[in-house]
C-alpha cells in the first residue's frame, strides 16, 4: 500500500551503508543523507562539525553557500526560507520550507527521522526533523 500512495518513498534499509542521493524530479531536487563515515554534522559553538558538513556538501556537488539549516529545538515549528537565508542556520525550528530555486534545506538527525516534502504543483520543498516530540506534536502537518 505504501508504494501505491508514495512511490518515491525511501525506506531506511535502502540507504544504510551508503551515501544516498535521489533525484525526485528532473526540475526539482535531490534527497540526501550522510553516513557515519562522513563525521559529525552537528555544528557546535566551537565550530566542530562545520568542516565535515562542507566536505559532505562539496562531494555531492552542493554549494555550501546555498545550504539553509534548521537550528533544532525538538518541537514542531516550521519556517519559510528564501534566498536571503542562503548559508544560514535558522533559529528555533525543526522544519524548513521554500520555493527558492537552488536552495538546499538541511536538518541534522541521529536517532530521529528526516521527513522530506515536495509539492510538484506549487514547486515547494520542505524538510523536517522528526524527533519524538515533533512526532507527538505533529510536525508533519505543519
Amino acid at each position: 500500500m505504501r508504494e501505491i500512495l508514495f512511490p518515491n518513498l525511501i525506506r531506511p534499509d535502502q540507504i544504510r551503508g551508503k551515501i544516498y542521493m535521489q533525484e525526485i524530479s528532473k526540475t526539482c531536487c535531490q534527497l540526501g543523507l550522510s553516513q557515519k563515515i562522513d563525521g559529525q554534522m552537528i555544528v557546535r559553538k566551537d565550530g566542530d562539525g562545520l568542516k565535515n558538513r562542507e566536505d559532505y556538501f562539496s562531494k555531492n556537488g552542493i554549494d555550501v553557500l546555498s545550504v539553509v539549516s534548521a537550528k533544532l529545538v525538538h518541537g514542531n515549528v516550521v519556517k519559510k526560507v528564501t534566498g536571503e537565508d542562503f548559508g544560514r542556520f535558522v533559529d528555533d525550528c525543526d522544519g524548513l520550507i521554500s520555493q527558492t530555486k537552488g536552495i538546499c534545506l538541511s536538518v541534522t538527525v541521529s536517532d530521529c527521522l528526516p521527513i522530506f516534502f515536495y509539492d510538484e504543483q506549487k514547486q515547494v520543498i520542505g524538510i523536517a526533523h522528526a524527533g519524538w516530540k515533533g512526532v507527538v506534536s505533529n510536525i508533519a502537518s505543519e
